[in-house]
């Protein structure tokens, strides 16, 4: 809804901005998050029936997005408002279809068949990197709402945990706390050969990385922080490989 508002309101000349992300302007990730967004209620709504979708078996995180981009429709900003707005409205009817039990349905993601529940986080990670990515080359201030920047950061210090390439191995177990400022934390982030498992850590706890959610979703996803971010080198290593994977 807040980022719907953001693209009402935007003058004509915007459309064509450029953004954090080097290759898409402001139109082209508007397409995006139309397109993952349909995909995300068509998942779901297989989710709900037990009938995982295959769409993205063997997507790849770097050449798929602007693949799909590159097929979709051109839309004018007045259509691609509206869109939005339709289909944001169908996301809505969905989740309320949704039982408890729905949201451990297996669905797709782009890190492959999860409970449905992930793969709506992966579509709250992917808007809110998006909305920045929109907001800070104009020197806007996005809003951080603790509950978000906390479901956001959790999400992608797991993710960080399980990106590798077919033939790479997975990171080698290790402890490692994790510190967002402005979340719910600190994380304690256990890295085992069977995946990874995160919580809640007390907040005496020494942190091996700490900073705002968005410069650490930032460091992890290839971004330039803007603001102070404090890790050391494990941290370092672990948060950039899902950086590596998505670039």
């Amino acid at each position: 809804t807040r980022l719907r508002s953001w693209f009402a309101g935007l003058p004509d000349d915007r459309w064509s901005a450029p953004t954090r992300c080097m290759d898409w302007n402001v139109t082209d990730i508007a397409q995006h998050l139309l397109l993952v967004t349909n995909f995300l209620t068509f998942t779901l709504h297989h989710a709900r029936k037990r009938q995982p979708t295959t769409v993205l078996q063997g997507f790849d995180p770097q050449a798929g997005p602007a693949a799909l981009l590159a097929s979709a429709p051109e839309l004018s900003s007045t259509q691609l408002v509206a869109e939005l707005d339709a289909i944001d409205a169908r996301v809505d009817e969905v989740i309320a279809e949704m039982t408890y039990d729905d949201w451990f349905g297996p669905a797709e993601a782009p890190p492959g068949w999860v409970p449905a529940y992930l793969a709506l986080t992966h579509m709250l990670f992917d808007s809110w990197v998006h909305e920045r990515d929109l907001m800070v080359p104009s020197g806007e201030v996005g809003v951080t709402d603790v509950s978000e920047a906390s479901v956001v950061v959790t999400y992608v210090v797991g993710l960080a945990g399980i990106a590798r390439g077919v033939d790479e191995r997975p990171p080698p177990a290790q402890r490692l706390v994790i510190k967002p400022t402005d979340a719910d934390g600190p994380l304690e982030v256990n890295v085992a050969p069977d995946g990874v498992r995160i919580g809640l850590t007390d907040a005496s706890a020494q942190p091996n990385a700490s900073g705002t959610s968005a410069d650490l979703v930032d460091i992890a996803t290839g971004r330039e922080p803007g603001g102070r971010l404090e890790l050391d080198g494990a941290a370092s290593t672990y948060l950039r490989r899902l950086a590596s994977r998505m670039n």
